[in-house]
């Protein structure tokens, strides 16, 4: 997530495609696809299409990069207070 945020630093708004090298893997682009739904999730970022199969614009939905790094800090705080489980679902049901 760090490394997403920090392309945010010179620009509040970038494209999809940007996030991605030129001769990223398939593993890669699926880390970086699920790590970029986290911080829309959280409200980090926005994603924004104007047209149907338009390019996907992204941009910072809280003021700074460094407001969004500490929302994205919480949220691992908030992991490590459950006991570093709530990944995905699991082992939610035991804290209830």
């Amino acid at each position: 997530m760090a490394r997403i945020l920090t392309g945010f630093v010179a620009s509040p708004r970038r494209e999809f495609a940007s996030l991605f090298a030129p001769d990223a893997d398939r593993a890669e682009v699926i880390v970086v696809f699920l790590a970029l739904l986290e911080l829309i999730r959280v409200g980090v970022l926005r994603a924004r299409q104007a047209e149907r199969f338009g390019a996907i614009a992204l941009e910072l939905a809280v003021g700074t990069v460094e407001e969004a790094t500490e929302r994205v800090g919480d949220l691992g705080q908030i992991e490590q207070w459950r006991g570093g489980e709530g990944q995905h679902g699991e082992g939610r049901a035991r804290h209830r």
